[in-house]
């Protein structure tokens, strides 16, 4: 079974994902009715100052121009909305160059001109502070360099992406949205454990911050990892049918039909013609409200061939004429449209169109090699010369500066002679004033360490004396509690009398609660005096409603033990241990932390803020 348009998959996933961060909505704008013509549209823009609401109402309109002449945008518009946004804020061009790159790739498959377009992108987000969006970019220039076939360039910008991901700071979101880029581009040049490393970091972000979107994608991508690595299509249709159901959540036609396509080629591979043409049919059924001429071409020969190989020519044949008066001169387009003309020759034993159509698919592979070899060699030729006057206007430049430089050495020599002089008389002076003052400034220095020392120590005396006044009415007072506690509970438990019972019982819950309140309080009070800014960051980390949370903590930070923390909070010591642990979580730290330790540096660091 053919693997149909297989490589075209990686393509439309970087088209689904350009997009993804510039889909556009109808603007209010213009007011008026945008011209249908390319030339008539640069005319228009000429005459009309833009603003972000303009441009997105361009990005839409685009896309209802003839695509058959897309190149048109590259020649008439793009121009002159880059000239009229010359002296524009980064910020604004920044938008700018988002929206025409995925204008670019997406109508006119020109990937060198997109390219140019993502590094403006790149360069105006940076100069705008925008860390994202310029990662975002450079997501765009990775999948653009992958179809020019720079494969190495491509994977040098996914290493620079990951390392500025290390040190830039982004939202979990921000995060989940990057590794999935680098999922799809990792599987788009066929690094397998690459993409299958960064689809599963995405997924599990997803999942741990139940993110909903563009989780349609991963899924697809790990279909498509999985048809790679281990050529399970049961694994692949399953996957694709998560897939399906995150979709049918989004409103993304592009990402639809694409698991429409390819759930359609997965059952043709498994051998169910039936799923497949179901498929085929709702791929084909959003083209009806979506229309996308390269993507339609793609599907259209992907279902050509899966009609070839089901015997149903009439169908193929239809497809392949409906070609013929919609062809473009695209050669990715020609490439597979001959590769079609030739497969469906061969199953109806044509040999002389067979011949026809696979000397004509030789020929422009030739062509198009003689082509990348012309190009190379002009752009060697001008690189060459470029270089020529570079170095020539450099050998001059140098010759200039060197003349510049002995007349300034001498100049320069001859001041410094008359300045040694000067100076040596004013270093001895400023030395015997440098020494005057150093030695005041170390008597001032002295002087108010001594002071600080004093006022130190007179406070901890003061707190040390009050604290132990405290401490030992808080002796005292819980003597007379647990006298009363008894007494209660011997006369809970010994009078007959229910009713004497109940209250009894009732005295002993607020004699508790009352003798853990002053607890509390004494806690509070403790950690107020000592230490403040302390307490303060507890209660900010650990929120309003957790004051069992608090008072254990501030309890273990002043010394108490484990038992006496579960006694006064009246729970079990494993409780206050779980405590401890979220405590742990929410504060950062690591499992080789010191819980003591840690809060004592974290209240060394607040008193020196």
């Amino acid at each position: 079974m053919t693997h149909y348009g297989e490589k075209s998959t990686a393509k439309c996933w970087g088209i689904v994902l350009l997009c993804l961060f510039s889909t556009t909505i109808p603007g209010v704008g213009f007011g008026q009715a945008l011209p249908k013509s390319y030339k008539g549209l640069g005319h228009y823009i000429e005459n009309h100052k833009l603003d972000s609401l303009n441009v997105r109402e361009l990005a839409v309109h685009f896309r209802t121009l003839d695509q058959n002449h897309s190149d048109s945008l590259l020649s008439y518009v793009f121009p002159r909305v880059e000239k009229q946004y010359k002296s524009r804020s980064a910020k604004e061009k920044a938008f700018l160059y988002n929206r025409l790159t995925a204008a670019a790739y997406q109508l006119t498959g020109n990937a060198r001109e997109s390219n140019r377009l993502a590094n403006q992108q790149i360069k105006y987000y940076r100069e705008a502070g925008n860390r994202f969006r310029e990662l975002w970019a450079f997501t765009h220039k990775m999948f653009i360099l992958a179809d020019l076939d720079s494969i190495n360039l491509a994977f040098e910008a996914s290493i620079e992406l990951q390392k500025k991901l290390d040190t830039y700071k982004l939202r979990p979101a921000e995060y989940a949205n990057l590794y999935r880029q680098l999922c799809v581009f990792y599987q788009n040049i066929g690094e397998l454990e690459h993409g299958l490393s960064f689809c599963n970091r995405a997924i599990e972000y997803s999942r741990q911050y139940g993110f909903k979107q563009g989780n349609a994608i991963l899924y697809e991508t790990l279909a498509l990892l999985t048809e790679s690595k281990t050529n399970d299509e049961e694994q692949a249709i399953a996957l694709r049918r998560k897939a399906m159901k995150e979709a049918l959540a989004e409103p993304d036609s592009f990402v639809l039909r694409i698991i429409y396509r390819n759930l359609a080629r997965s059952f043709a591979r498994a051998g169910l013609p039936d799923s497949a043409h179901k498929y085929f049919d709702r791929t084909f059924e959003l083209y009806e409200t979506h229309p996308y001429f390269f993507g339609w071409f793609t599907d259209q020969i992907s279902y050509a061939e899966f009609l070839i190989e089901q015997h149903e020519l009439q169908k193929a044949q239809a497809i392949i004429q409906a070609f013929d008066s919609n062809l473009t001169d695209d050669v990715p387009t020609l490439y597979n449209y001959y590769s079609l003309k030739e497969l469906y020759a061969v199953s109806t034993h044509n040999i002389p169109d067979y011949l026809k159509w696979s000397t004509r698919y030789d020929s422009i592979t030739e062509w198009e090699n003689e082509e990348t070899r012309l190009k190379a060699r002009e752009e060697m030729a001008t690189k060459y010369q470029t270089e020529k006057k570079e170095t020539e206007n450099k050998l001059l430049k140098a010759e200039s500066q060197a003349r510049l430089m002995q007349i300034v050495a001498l100049s320069v020599l001859v001041l410094l002679l008359a300045l040694i002089a000067i100076l040596v008389v004013q270093r001895r002076k400023r030395e015997k004033d440098l020494y005057v003052k150093d030695q005041r400034l170390r008597e001032l220095e002295l002087e108010r360490e001594r002071e600080e020392k004093a006022h130190i120590t007179q406070r901890n005396d003061e707190l040390k004396k009050d604290l132990g006044q405290r401490i030992k009415q808080v002796v005292e007072q819980q003597v007379i509690n647990a006298e009363l506690m008894e007494m209660v509970e011997e006369l809970r438990t010994t009078n007959e009398s229910p009713l004497v019972r109940k209250k009894a019982a009732q005295m002993k819950a607020h004699l508790i609660k009352s003798i853990q309140g002053q607890i509390f309080e004494n806690i509070y009070t403790k950690m107020l005096e000592l230490y403040p800014q302390l307490l303060q960051y507890l209660s900010e980390e650990l929120g309003p409603d957790k004051e069992a949370e608090l008072i254990s903590t501030a309890m273990y930070f002043l010394g108490y033990e484990s038992a006496v923390i579960a006694k006064v909070l009246n729970r079990s010591e494993k409780a206050i241990r779980n405590m401890r642990h979220r405590v742990r979580q929410k504060l950062g730290m690591e499992n080789k932390d010191d819980f003591v330790e840690f809060l004592h540096r974290i209240n060394k660091d607040l008193d020196k803020a």
